[in-house]
């Protein structure tokens, strides 16, 4: 470890820093091309930020800056008391939002929660058909629509946030592109560039993504079992100025957390003291048979509830719902009309039919089996190993068993030909990620590659 330290002060002493740039963005560019040139390689450890300061003759404050900005492109992982390590440099920020499986025959894909493909072939089909024989349906759907969505269709998303045990009228139903799209939306309606959002310290990859696209700062909150710790947030507001909290209350993603309904009520009361804009994450959620109150139903007054169909029913079926507070309607809805005009007519037709005629019942049931089946077969390779899961949720959050760290287990994986997600592709703010990996099940077609995936992860773990 030692020699690589040294490695990379020789890099940046001997090819000098571009002149013209400032300090910061010199060495910064230094280090991304020593990356791509493979002169600084996957897992090499950067030198601390004082030792590399007091060889390059520059203060700690614009090593700090230098290394975040090849954080920013997904080339460098910050982890708390260890350092800063190198990523893979064709993961870029791909790498860290990444939403398309990689099927191609030599890889086993464990690394996506995604919904898996269970759909009647003739069920989208039929769909279609009907709306193109209803004259007046099919020429709706090819108009322009209202920016939070026809009446019937915000009135089918209320109906599949019901689910979820939300209360709420259908003027506050907003409907959108997918969730991302959802969220998106959201935070540009609430934030301004450089404000702060709170998020659980381990949260969804894609707040990252569109924090960056909106230039807002993100700060992570401490979590345990059940995930947000309310006082954690307390004492982060105290010390910060935070408009808003993102959290996934129920079946959280990576870690699987359920909030109890008492944590639920915590975290309420300190939003209310502190005037923060609830975002609640629901996407798994219609997949939990015994749901528990959302957060919405504590604080109404201030959460924007966001779910859609892309785990339940189908990842490409692009539909999505929130449930907004009556003061933040219009700024949504004008976000929605300024990022896409409107989700898309025929799509969001698409989905109304299947809730209002029932569909999503049938294949909300197939993808719970199929979740149980496949979880079975797994079951064998898991046993020995330190993991959680939620019965109807698609992935398993695996400890690692010392000396192992999770980048070095993901690296050795994804050579042995499997794709898994280790925990610093969730850090929020540089939160001190464990070293643990989400490994799920509904990425790969068939049950031995499934299989073979998992057995790959046992045995690297127990040699």
């Amino acid at each position: 470890m030692v020699k690589r330290e040294i490695d990379t002060i020789s890099i940046l002493m001997a090819d000098g820093l571009e002149p013209q740039l400032p300090r910061y963005k010199a060495i910064a560019n230094t280090i991304i091309n020593a990356i791509r040139a493979g002169q600084l390689t996957v897992g090499s450890k950067l030198p601390p930020h004082r030792r590399l300061a007091d060889r390059l003759g520059v203060t700690v404050g614009t090593i700090s800056r230098a290394y975040s900005e090849v954080e920013k492109l997904g080339l460098l992982v910050a982890r708390i008391g260890d350092g800063s390590y190198v990523r893979d440099p064709d993961r870029g920020e791909q790498g860290l939002f990444r939403a398309v499986i990689d099927d191609a025959p030599n890889v086993i894909d464990l690394s996506l929660n995604t919904n898996i493909p269970l759909h009647p072939p003739a069920l989208l089909a039929t769909t279609l058909a009907q709306v193109a024989g209803d004259p007046r349906c099919a020429a709706e759907v090819l108009r322009y629509q209202p920016d939070s969505g026809l009446g019937a269709h915000r009135a089918a998303g209320l109906r599949w946030m019901q689910r979820s045990g939300v209360e709420g009228a259908v003027e506050s139903v907003i409907v959108t592109n997918g969730a991302q799209h959802g969220l998106l939306c959201t935070l540009m309606a609430v934030t301004r560039p450089g404000d702060c959002v709170a998020a659980e310290g381990l949260s969804y990859p894609g707040l990252t993504a569109v924090a960056r696209h909106l230039g807002l700062r993100l700060r992570g909150v401490a979590m345990d079992a059940e995930g947000v710790i309310p006082e954690a947030l307390e004492e982060l507001c105290l010390h910060s100025t935070i408009r808003a909290l993102f959290c996934t209350p129920t079946l959280h993603n990576p870690t699987t957390a359920m909030m109890s309904v008492g944590r639920r009520e915590a975290l309420a009361a300190v939003a209310r003291r502190h005037n923060l804009v609830v975002i609640e994450d629901d996407v798994h959620g219609s997949l939990v048979r015994d749901h528990p109150l959302p957060l919405q139903g504590l604080a109404p007054e201030r959460t924007v509830f966001i779910t859609s169909l892309s785990k339940a029913i189908a990842s490409g079926l692009r539909v999505g719902y929130l449930l907004v507070p009556e003061k933040l309607r219009m700024k949504i809805a004008l976000a929605v009309r300024a990022s896409c005009w409107m989700a898309t007519p025929l799509v969001v037709e698409v989905a109304t039919r299947w809730i209002e005629g029932g569909e999503v019942d049938q294949l909300i049931s197939l993808q719970r089996e199929e979740i149980g089946r496949r979880k079975a077969l797994v079951a064998p390779w898991l046993a020995p190993l330190e993991h959680v899961t939620h019965g109807e949720g698609f992935h398993f959050w695996i400890t690692l068993p010392e000396p192992w760290r999770a980048n070095e287990l993901a690296e050795e994986l994804r050579h042995a030909g499997v794709l898994v997600k280790p925990a610093d592709a969730f850090a929020i703010d540089q939160f001190e990620a464990p070293q643990a990996i989400r490994a799920s099940v509904s990425g790969v077609a068939g049950t031995e590659r499934l299989q073979e995936g998992f057995r790959k992860i046992h045995d690297l773990l127990a040699s």
